[in-house]
């Protein structure tokens, strides 16, 4: 078996620090544009989430960059219209048909420019409307942590690497709990065993876009609100760190366990993303 114990110890911000490269993009102007955010993440991140989104969605590095007024752009190949909010930078991308059935007004409601809940289910369902959506539309809110931060002091957690435990935590959850964690198969994994070697949660990431570490945590329902969750989540996000990457998180927005869940181990919500499949 591959099992390890992790000491998680506070690192104070200012003693540690992430050196990723800096895309060369006009950061004066994220700077403009990210005032709201500039108590949550520093400018560099901001930067390097745009551009790991830009490339997502096949756009040229500067889209989000250009200029303050939402950007759309028709792409022949999509089969889906995704409206991204990050960083207070706004897109709409798919295919050309679709977007033209999309009032501008979508775009300028000023609810579509906020983070939050009720920001994305708004545009979500304005969205699922105008295109004529052949399913409801997916809506998920985009978290980040691009510093160290506290840790409880003297936890020495047991922890497993190995798939089988993952798989043994899925075992105990509701399929709609399974499919939406979609822990199986990451790059990292971490899976915490009590005292008895039994698995109780796991968390992991894959490396997305070269820059991102798209983090996903998976308690037993036994062993939930008992901060499990938390300190495997708190594990992956640190070796996300230590790995010179920005950890993302993309949740549910009524999924409420993981936002707590979120919040605990140190994420800030910065955006959102909403994709409609359109009729054609």
């Amino acid at each position: 078996m591959n099992y390890s114990i992790w000491n998680i110890k506070p690192v104070p911000r200012g003693e540690a620090t992430v050196t990723v490269a800096t895309p060369t993009i006009a950061t004066s102007t994220i700077a403009t544009r990210t005032t709201r955010y500039r108590d949550l993440m520093n400018t560099n991140t901001a930067a390097i989430v745009l551009l790991a989104w830009t490339r997502r969605l096949g756009l040229d590095d500067d889209t989000l960059t250009r200029a303050d007024e939402p950007h759309r752009v028709a792409d022949e190949a999509a089969d889906r219209v995704r409206l991204l909010h990050v960083f207070g930078s706004t897109v709409l991308t798919g295919p050309p048909g679709a977007l033209d059935r999309i009032d501008p007004a979508v775009l300028r409601d000023p609810r579509a420019a906020e983070t939050g809940t009720f920001a994305a289910a708004t545009t979500a369902a304005a969205l699922a409307r105008a295109v004529g959506a052949i399913r409801p539309a997916t809506t998920e809110s985009l978290w980040y942590l691009d510093a160290y931060g506290p840790s409880p002091d003297g936890a020495e957690p047991l922890i497993s690497h190995d798939s089988s435990d993952v798989d043994a935590v899925a075992g105990t959850c509701p399929p709609v709990d399974v499919n939406e964690a979609a822990v199986a198969g990451l790059e990292r994994s971490f899976t915490l065993l009590d005292h008895a070697h039994t698995p109780r949660a796991c968390s992991g990431y894959a490396v997305r876009d070269g820059f991102l570490a798209d983090l996903r945590v998976l308690t037993d329902p036994r062993s939930r609100r008992t901060g499990d969750g938390s300190t495997v989540g708190r594990l992956a996000a640190l070796d996300a760190l230590d790995a010179g990457l920005i950890a993302q998180a993309r949740i549910h927005p009524d999924n409420h366990t993981a936002r707590r869940l979120a919040v605990s181990v140190g994420f800030a919500e910065c955006g959102w993303l909403v994709t409609v499949s359109p009729t054609r």
